[in-house]
């Protein structure tokens, strides 16, 4: 679920924009990684979660159903 919804595609179209504006590369490090990634994809608090997991049943359902 942390790629859901195109956020992985608008996050590094952000990196890369960043870094044409700036000629520096805003990720020089792993850590810098993990952190970028813990802010921007991973869940804030359980209602969040709860969401997450409700989408994923509806599409596992939805698969069921319609192939």
């Amino acid at each position: 679920m942390f790629f859901e919804g195109g956020r992985a595609t608008k996050w590094s179209e952000n990196v890369f924009c960043q870094k044409a504006d700036t000629s520096i590369f805003p990720i020089q490090t792993w850590r810098d990684f993990e952190q970028q990634f813990q802010v921007h994809f991973f869940l804030v608090n359980a209602g969040a979660d709860t969401i997450n997991a409700l989408k994923s049943t509806s599409y596992q359902i939805a698969t069921m159903l319609y192939g």
